[in-house]
């Protein structure tokens, strides 16, 4: 419903979506059909099973796109099957990682992201604004942050959850954009994905 306010921007570069499998779903139908008239939509069908979806490689940089298991993990099942964004990037000698969670829990994608990793991301967008959810599958990472969409109160992150994330000495800094104030710059060390002038042909069960 958002989208009513977005720039006209915004609608010239590709979505990727996951399914409408609401039925009255009416504002995301009416954005789906306008851009799919503008050509600017893929569609991602939701399954029982989280599967990575794609990669997209470049020289020094990856950003990986997962979908997450359609089946309901503390949060709604809409919610559960979402697209997730994970971004590597090597310069310097550096490792970066990053990843773009949207409303996705940790349960919902435990198989193919969080089992397969020893610790957390440097850069870690938090689930679902924080809020309540199973936190076991989560890796933290000392010295790395996570970024919590909500205004810092006891609701936006959930106190379970932020624990969860510091993991005492262990853990991520939790940064609230309540608390920011202004837009922050998400340091990746510089992402070089041409990606804006040219169309890109993902390959992939998409």
């Amino acid at each position: 419903m958002g989208c009513v306010y977005a720039p006209e921007k915004l609608f010239e570069c590709p979505w990727i979506a996951p399914e409408i499998v609401k039925k009255n779903a009416i504002s995301a139908k009416r954005l789906a059909a306008y851009l799919t008239k503008k050509n600017k939509l893929t569609i991602v069908q939701r399954n029982s099973a989280a599967r990575k979806l794609v990669e997209i490689k470049n020289p020094d940089s990856t950003i990986t796109f997962y979908v997450g298991a359609n089946r309901k993990f503390d949060l709604s099942k809409e919610n559960c099957g979402g697209i997730l964004i994970e971004i590597k990037n090597q310069q310097n000698g550096k490792l970066t990682e990053s990843l773009f969670s949207g409303d996705v829990p940790y349960k919902a994608v435990k198989s193919v992201i969080w089992d397969l990793r020893a610790e957390g991301y440097d850069n870690l967008i938090v689930p679902h604004h924080g809020s309540y959810m199973d936190c076991s599958a989560l890796k933290v990472k000392k010295s790395a942050v996570a970024i919590v969409c909500g205004d810092g109160t006891a609701t936006r992150p959930c106190k379970p959850h932020k624990e969860k994330l510091e993991s005492g000495k262990t853990g991520y800094e939790v940064i609230t954009t309540g608390e920011m104030g202004v837009l922050q710059r998400l340091e990746l060390d510089e992402v070089t994905l041409s990606m804006q002038d040219q169309p890109v042909h993902l390959k992939g069960d998409l």
